[in-house]
């Protein structure tokens, strides 16, 4: 699966978690990262946005794979490479 899909699903998640604003998703899409950790994510916001992403891609996202890549774009190139095509 190609990297910009799995980028703006990961954004629209974050949006949905109120975690980030339009602007800093268009300044995302077009190459700026946003890191994980500075989203001030709480347990169940996690858990969510999990869930969300679980959702549009089609299976279990790990707490792992947020850990190992801890950035918006980081874990858009993860995701493309480990879904089917």
């Amino acid at each position: 699966m190609k990297q910009e899909p799995i980028l703006n699903a990961i954004l629209a998640a974050l949006l949905k978690l109120n975690v980030v604003s339009e602007d800093q998703c268009a300044r995302a899409r077009q190459s700026e990262d946003i890191e994980l950790s500075t989203l001030n994510l709480d347990s169940m916001g996690v858990f969510n946005f999990c869930l969300d992403l679980e959702e549009i891609v089609g299976r279990e996202i790990q707490l792992s794979e947020l850990v190992q890549n801890p950035s918006v774009r980081q874990l858009a190139k993860h995701l493309s490479n480990t879904l089917p095509a």
